[in-house]
């Protein structure tokens, strides 16, 4: 005989209802029912099943010795099925994935070119031919092209698609052009000089001293 049916029948033999057990006990008449039907399912998750066998056997003075105790419930899933709960969490790390290569391509984007397609060709052309050995500084782009000296009779081409910096003992070390147009700044020819050639509404390049 099972747990159930033994409960049953000892309450049958003491002539006492449902009604009367949870009345005593203060165990619903459901839970009562779904007990004798063995129907652990059906009943509270966690120690309540375990309190309510207890509770029926005081009550109904069975020996708690001779049955064992019902097995909690697994308590049911609440909310989402596991199925969904997999399904958003993939569509979230798909989407965190997404930012993130979003965010590093508009800083590749913008570190490259800010307002330029990517796969535009270079539009800056600076050809700088030493008159004499001297040091020079080349950055196209905000990335080093050139650093060091360099020999009088040399011709050398930088492009950009953004801005060319050009850092130079003297002036008048070098002959410089910015776009096929020969550049002379102004200011001293003998000293130290950093020059900034970028494409702006003037299409002017900049020019400036570089303190030692």
């Amino acid at each position: 005989m099972g747990r159930g049916a033994t409960i049953r029948a000892r309450r049958l033999a003491l002539g006492r209802s449902l009604e009367q057990v949870s009345a005593s006990t203060k165990i619903p008449v459901a839970h009562l029912e779904a007990i004798e039907e063995d129907r652990v399912e059906d009943l509270p998750a966690g120690p309540y099943a375990a309190a309510y066998l207890r509770a029926l056997q005081s009550e109904l003075e069975l020996d708690a010795s001779s049955e064992s105790e019902p097995e909690p419930a697994t308590a049911p899933p609440s909310g989402a099925p596991l199925w969904l709960v997999r399904a958003i969490a993939g569509a979230s790390v798909i989407g965190l994935i997404i930012v993130l290569a979003s965010f590093t391509w508009e800083r590749l984007a913008h570190r490259i070119a800010p307002g330029t397609p990517v796969d535009a060709p270079p539009d800056q052309v600076v050809v700088i031919q030493p008159l004499r050995t001297t040091t020079l500084r080349v950055v196209t782009d905000g990335e080093p092209r050139h650093e060091g000296q360099v020999s009088g009779g040399q011709r050398l081409e930088f492009e950009a698609r953004d801005s060319i910096e050009v850092e130079v003992r003297a002036i008048s070390d070098v002959k410089l052009e910015w776009n096929g147009q020969e550049i002379v700044p102004q200011g001293r020819q003998d000293a130290p000089r950093r020059l900034v050639f970028q494409d702006d509404d003037d299409a002017t390049p900049l020019g400036a001293l570089v303190p030692r």
